[in-house]
């Protein structure tokens, strides 16, 4: 999602094939699906699942009220009410 596109919010699921820009925001009644890089956005859904990863500068939120599923998570806050699995987590 970039300027062209802007944010979603959606009672269903939502699938992404780009790439999500800083600033941008996702809030879906039902699963996330992101295949490209995530920025500093605010993801909300029942399962999130990030093909690559995100690098948050701090500022990204994911919350999700099942499962998040990353590549990797760099410098972002994330909520989940059951579990989180990543190839790899900093900050």
């Amino acid at each position: 999602m970039d300027y062209g596109s802007g944010s979603i919010t959606i009672s269903g699921d939502v699938k992404v094939d780009g790439d999500i820009a800083d600033g941008f925001s996702i809030n879906a009644g039902g699963d996330v699906f992101l295949h490209g890089q995530v920025g500093s956005a605010k993801i909300k859904g029942r399962n999130i699942t990030l093909d690559k990863g995100i690098n948050g500068t701090g500022k990204a939120v994911l919350e999700a009220e099942s499962t998040v599923k990353s590549g990797f998570l760099e410098n972002c806050t994330i909520r989940a009410g059951e579990k989180v699995i990543a190839n790899s987590a900093s900050n």
